[in-house]
């Protein structure tokens, strides 16, 4: 009988400790951490959107686009843009906090985007 006691004992352990480690909150902390920042890089992306005007990003050249969005870039955060499928900037690294906004109205399309940059 002592043996189907220690191994019911054991085996509630097992479940609690498997159990402690699943509903761990950690993953959910940094995931909600993740999502609070990527709504700071949307807001940023609708700041430099309503800032330069959708009619002017719309007939903008490529060059000017470019130019304004860079000027938003910071120590702590990259902006950039892709107008008519080509990159002002290289692409964020994989794995980076980012976010985009897309303007399909504009002759080939422009996409501003913003990410974290390294030397934070």
């Amino acid at each position: 009988m002592r043996f189907l006691d220690l191994a019911a004992a054991a085996l509630v352990g097992v479940i609690s400790i498997s159990l402690m480690a699943y509903m761990d909150p950690l993953p959910y902390g940094m995931a909600s951490r993740r999502y609070a920042e990527e709504a700071a890089l949307r807001a940023l992306l609708l700041k430099v959107a309503y800032a330069e005007g959708l009619p002017w990003l719309r007939s903008a050249s490529a060059q000017q686009i470019c130019s304004a969005v860079s000027a938003y870039s910071n120590a702590t955060v990259t902006v950039s843009a892709v107008v008519a499928g080509l990159s002002c900037l290289i692409p964020p690294p994989t794995g980076s906090v980012s976010a985009t906004l897309n303007l399909p109205f504009a002759p080939g399309g422009v996409t501003i985007e913003a990410w974290e940059s390294a030397g934070q």
